[in-house]
């Protein structure tokens, strides 16, 4: 841990300890570095796109602070039993949390076939993991509550049998 982080680190301990967060210091370490790691790719993906080496780029750097949480609650896995998530472009903090590797990002933004996501067919952060029940997004916005009713009828039905 560089010198930097490790006084951020303090500084957010004793934050912590004061109560005035209200949650562990190690879960709010955990949160900090999640948020850093999303910038960090987020930033690189802003120069390659800038560099000339992809097509597209659209992203949200900024959306750390809710996209984090969010990917750190989510219930992962596959089938009704776990938990959907209908997502925009803007969702690579979320993703990261849940535990997606950068290099998947990258993959997808330089639309190569070794993307997890499309295989390369797909705009940048247009994400899709069908085994952590992350629908594809959608390049509109607000496509994605149509799509979210349907999935929350479904799973209302299998758990009624």
């Amino acid at each position: 841990m560089s010198g930097t982080k490790k006084k951020a680190a303090k500084k957010l301990t004793k934050n912590v300890n004061a109560g005035s967060l209200g949650l562990p210091a190690d879960l709010c370490l955990q949160m900090l570095d999640l948020m850093i790691k999303s910038r960090v790719l987020e930033e690189r993906m802003i120069k390659v796109y800038k560099a000339g080496e992809s097509y597209f780029w659209i992203g949200g750097p900024g959306e750390e602070a809710w996209g984090v949480p969010l990917g750190m609650q989510v219930n992962k896995g596959r089938g009704h039993d776990y938990d959907y998530l209908h997502l925009h472009y803007r969702c690579a903090p979320t993703l990261v949390a849940m535990g997606m590797p950068s290099i998947d990002a990258i993959r997808l933004m330089m639309n190569r076939a070794t993307d997890t996501s499309t295989g390369g067919r797909n705009f940048s952060n247009h994400h899709c993991y069908p085994e952590w029940n992350v629908v594809p997004v959608f390049s509109p916005i607000e496509v994605q509550y149509q799509m979210a009713i349907g999935t929350a009828w479904a799973q209302r039905r299998e758990k009624a049998k």
